[in-house]
């Protein structure tokens, strides 16, 4: 019976130290995370360009991949935008394959728009 206590005291340790759910968990779950962070990828796949632009190519493949996988994460209302982002990204990827600098630009300009209708 001395040792009753301590069962109840290593769970509270356990719940105040945040082993009851961390917040990469509860973020995990929030679809407004997921699109701060599409937006963000999609603002530096834009810097990246500008700063340097022979890096595109394999910056927006790497970019498409992850986006691919957008289903496996909470979207929210905002699947629409991301199906958005995946065909432009497509199209941005056949540019910079053409090296075509115009269509590239234009395509980072709809990226990077439908990306600013994703949540802040």
């Amino acid at each position: 019976m001395r040792c009753a206590w301590l069962p109840v005291a290593v769970g509270l340790v356990l719940l105040g130290s945040g082993c009851g759910g961390s917040q990469l968990d509860r973020d995990a779950k929030d679809p407004n995370v997921y699109a701060r962070s599409v937006k963000k990828d999609v603002q530096d796949l834009a810097r990246s360009y500008r700063e340097t632009p022979k890096t595109l190519k394999s910056n927006a493949e790497m970019f498409h991949e992850r986006l691919k996988a957008y289903p496996s994460h909470p979207v929210g209302d905002n699947k629409a935008t991301y199906d958005t982002l995946l065909q432009k990204c497509e199209e941005l990827i056949a540019a910079a394959r053409a090296s075509n600098s115009a269509a590239i630009e234009r395509k980072l300009e709809e990226m990077l728009t439908a990306a600013n209708k994703l949540p802040d």
